[in-house]
């Protein structure tokens, strides 16, 4: 279905600024993060409001809607461009779409009186449904086609079908102005306020430029760190973690890795056991170190995913098991209260360890840190996950 207002322009501004943390992480971006959360969520509903309502308003309820959106869209993109930018928008000072305002047929402005249409709208919003029973020149609206001292008041608008004219919308105003007419129709085609509104909402494709931007040059910055590749396979995974802490990237797999690497035990078992694991990390350290290199976080996941595979065939209540292990069984060993989520998550290691990783790991559920446990859950899983590829 073709709009006038195309979706796809805020929905790939959404998906950009999705794409990277910077915008919610980074100190010079942090500071307009609820801003541009509020832009898009509001653009969302106005414009799927305003291309459902694209025909002329049926009614007064339908109009003043239409303008509220209108005015939604208007005041967001205005805003985030001046906080972007420092500056007022290319449109400001733009004569396009309202200089053919009439009354009674003839044209409301001259080239004296004619305002931008910005102002024209602001005008149209006041009289609409923001002042209507009071509207003045005021000191900020430059409204030049008002008088000094003049008010106008509405006591309503125009819909479809005004005068047989299906394309004009407008309102109806009162002025305290006694020269010439005390009671002015104000009408524009019904288009041209949908042109105005669009010419304003296609400014987001600035956006999109300001926001790519920002994140390669983010980019540059921190593809020329490079991780120091000469220490052991351990201090080399430290350096990525603190490399991947800087760049606001999710530690947790780094963090994994490093606990394994770290690993020793006086159970020759669980040396041995881990040993297996450890081996396929060191053996591909330049590959992470080339992942985090070229800002590649979906191959340092591959690469680390090892860490997360279970094997396909377990007893029936493993996967719930293992899912309170690495859930309830963290921090240091206390005492224990009846019914809490550790003694239940103790519960469900025991069985863990008694039905499955016994096997290929000693673990000593009453004496050993939780820390430990959950390691050697891991690495039994690993190992039968192996062991399975082998068949």
């Amino acid at each position: 279905m073709c709009h006038y207002l195309d979706p796809q322009i805020i929905s790939k501004f959404r998906d950009l600024i999705n794409s990277s943390n910077i915008f919610y992480k980074l100190d010079e971006q942090k500071p307009r993060w609820n801003l541009i959360c509020v832009l898009m969520d509001r653009l969302d509903s106005a414009i799927s409001f305003l291309n459902s309502h694209s025909n002329q308003p049926e009614t007064e309820e339908e109009f003043i809607s239409v303008m509220v959106f209108a005015s939604i869209v208007k005041d967001g993109i205005y805003k985030f461009y001046e906080n972007v930018y420092n500056q007022k928008p290319t449109t400001i000072g733009l004569k396009k779409w309202f200089s053919c305002a009439s009354i009674y047929g003839k044209p409301f402005f001259n080239e004296v009186t004619c305002p931008t249409d910005d102002v024209f709208f602001e005008y149209l919003r006041a009289v609409t449904f923001a002042h209507p029973f009071e509207t003045s020149k005021g000191n900020r609206s430059n409204r030049s086609f008002m008088k000094d001292g003049e008010i106008h008041t509405s006591p309503w608008v125009f819909c479809n079908g005004f005068l047989c004219n299906k394309k004009m919308f407008g309102v109806r105003v009162y002025t305290n102005e006694t020269e010439g007419h005390d009671i002015l129709d104000v009408l524009i085609p019904f288009d041209n306020l949908k042109l105005y509104i669009k010419e304003r909402y296609e400014l987001i494709r600035e956006f999109i430029s300001w926001g790519e931007q920002a994140i390669n040059n983010q980019n540059k910055k921190w593809i020329a760190s490079k991780i120091e590749r000469s220490g052991t396979p351990k201090t080399i995974l430290m350096n990525i973690r603190e490399i991947l802490k800087e760049r606001f990237v999710d530690e947790y797999l780094i963090d994994e890795a490093i606990d394994v690497l770290k690993y020793s035990s006086n159970i020759e078992k669980n040396n041995n056991a881990a040993k297996i694991i450890k081996n396929i990390i060191e053996q591909n350290i330049d590959i992470i170190c080339d992942a985090v290199d070229n800002l590649d976080y979906e191959k340092l996941y591959e690469e680390l995913d090892i860490l997360y595979k279970r094997p396909k065939i377990l007893h029936s209540t493993a996967n719930y098991e293992l899912e309170k292990i690495f859930s309830y069984l963290h921090g240091s060993r206390e005492v224990i209260g009846v019914g809490s989520n550790e003694e239940w998550g103790i519960i469900q290691a025991r069985s863990f360890v008694e039905k499955y990783a016994y096997k290929y790991v000693f673990v000593d559920i009453d004496k050993m840190d939780y820390s430990e446990i959950r390691i050697l859950v891991r690495i039994a899983c690993i190992l039968g996950w192996l062991e399975e590829r082998k068949t």
